[in-house]
């Protein structure tokens, strides 16, 4: 804007200069003659009419022909803008240098001003704008604080919920959606754990406690060796239900971290020989 309204008054400028110029030449086509006086005498009775102007003429030589007396009228700023130009009698025998001036103080005084109101503009639009974008951007994340803040009142309580929003929101139901299917999913395996371990802690809990009790009851009394070996096959069966129990839960927490099971008949031992020495 800045730079279209000083084209703006540098065109009407030189606008004004060319009308000023061309009617100079003009009228010194008409009336300019090296005898007569009467150009001159119409440049002195227009003078008053060229406020904020000065007119200079000049012969050939560097001698003043005209210039604009220093008036009020024709005192001008240190802010102009000049023309020069050539004027030729009609019969060609005087030839005079001239220069106009007009005094662009005042356009220089509109543009300035017109530049403070546009920094000014220009400071409150940025400002403006900034409060806007900054509004645009809390209430555009508000709903990722409000995850925020249900994810961390899960961790505090330790106890896995659903995520909600409200109002919901086109880009994030999407993954509001998947995470709570994840949180379904570990609740489901966080049952079944526990439903696992209560199970696995019964069937280990029967075989401990009749191995304690067969080994107390052995050791309450002196005992013949056929009872202390029945008491220790007894114990041996116990072991090795619980070592059963063992594999099991060894398999699937292989299974679970991934690993694939073994598959195939399990090797005979019976045809293998022991080498000789």
């Amino acid at each position: 804007v800045y730079l279209g309204v000083q084209q703006l008054h540098e065109r009407a400028q030189s606008r004004l200069l060319a009308i000023k110029v061309q009617k100079l030449v003009e009228t010194s086509n008409a009336l300019l003659r090296p005898e007569n006086q009467d150009f001159l005498r119409l440049l002195q009775a227009n003078a008053v009419k060229r406020q904020g102007s000065r007119l200079q003429l000049h012969h050939e030589d560097g001698s003043a022909f005209y210039v604009d007396p220093a008036d009020e009228a024709h005192v001008l700023s240190g802010q102009v803008r000049s023309r020069s130009f050539v004027m030729h009698s009609a019969d060609g025998r005087l030839a005079l240098n001239g220069r106009f001036d007009i005094d662009i103080s005042e356009d220089v005084a509109r543009q300035e001003a017109l530049a403070r109101m546009l920094a000014l503009a220009t400071a409150a639009g940025a400002l403006l704008s900034a409060g806007l974008a900054r509004w645009a951007v809390h209430l555009g994340l508000r709903p990722l604080s409000q995850l925020a803040e249900q994810t961390q009142a899960m961790s505090a309580t330790r106890h896995l919920g659903h995520l909600h929003l409200s109002p919901p929101s086109v880009e994030l139901s999407p993954l509001v959606q998947r995470f709570n299917e994840l949180i379904d999913r570990l609740e489901n395996g966080r049952v079944q754990l526990e439903s696992f371990n209560a199970d696995v802690a019964h069937e280990l809990r029967t075989p401990l406690t009749a191995l304690i009790g067969k080994t107390e009851l052995a050791l309450s009394r002196p005992r013949t060796e056929v009872e202390l070996t029945q008491t220790l096959a007894s114990n041996l069966e116990e072991l090795g239900r619980m070592a059963s129990v063992v594999n099991d839960m060894l398999f699937l927490a292989r299974a679970d971290g991934g690993q694939r099971a073994r598959v195939g008949a399990p090797a005979r031992l019976r045809p293998v020989r022991r080498p000789r020495a």
